[in-house]
């Protein structure tokens, strides 16, 4: 398993203010296979704890070695609904960040909007816990979940990302305009900082500036990107 990692970036400069690391099998036969080809048989195997840990494990490294070189820029990772259950998890999590000397600040969990709802209270006991060791916490693919209202003031994270889903037409769709206007007035009155997902064409971009939106991600920034190909982009920051 290998990482790629998405920037983010700030709006109008394009800036990169962060990446996102993505998992990437290296199969030895097939090459390289997107996480749809193996999450779910992950996610239901007895070593998705194991799974997790690793790929939190590889970010930090990376981390640690853009320090180095004078590169500093924070790492978002997914983690399942299943790793709220790893009682290891955080103190896994605080030992590496200490061992390689990283910035708690500069580790991002994300956790899907329907993940997040499955357990709210386990949720929120973990997600305290990640905030005590000074992690950044996301909420992905919010507005897909139908308890979005319900619970989101229940969860102390530092970024919502608004999901693709809404921004694909919101040049030209003024409902999926109202429903991201509404997520930034909401976002904003909480103090949480907002992304938007899957930003693909500057007609896209150019509307959610104009409604406020000042982070996206998506393809017409970048792709995924080998570490490699990545490390040029951020050292021309």
């Amino acid at each position: 398993f290998v990482l790629h990692y998405q920037p983010k970036v700030q709006l109008p400069t394009e800036n990169i203010i962060g990446v996102e690391a993505l998992v990437r099998w290296l199969h030895p036969k097939e090459g390289l296979l997107g996480p749809n080809m193996f999450i779910d048989i992950v996610e239901q195997s007895m070593f998705v704890h194991e799974f997790t840990r690793y790929v939190l494990l590889q970010a930090i490294i990376q981390c640690r070695s853009w320090l180095d070189n004078g590169i500093e820029v924070s790492i978002a990772v997914n983690i399942s609904p299943y790793n709220l259950m790893d009682p290891e998890l955080v103190d896994s999590l605080s030992t590496q960040l200490k061992f390689y000397d990283v910035p708690a600040a500069l580790i991002e969990i994300e956790l899907t909007e329907s993940a997040s709802m499955v357990n709210i209270k386990k949720t929120q006991e973990v997600f305290s816990q990640l905030k005590k060791l000074g992690v950044k916490l996301s909420i992905d693919d919010f507005g897909t979940g139908m308890s979005s209202l319900a619970y989101i003031k229940q969860l102390d994270v530092d970024y919502i990302k608004i999901d693709r889903s809404f921004i694909t037409d919101v040049a030209t769709d003024t409902r999926d305009e109202a429903v991201i206007t509404s997520l930034l007035v909401l976002c904003q009155k909480l103090k949480k900082s907002t992304i938007a997902e899957g930003v693909e064409t500057i007609e896209q971009a150019n509307k959610l500036m104009s409604l406020g939106c000042n982070l996206a991600q998506g393809y017409l920034y970048s792709k995924p990107l080998p570490v490699e190909e990545v490390t040029k982009l951020l050292s021309k920051k």
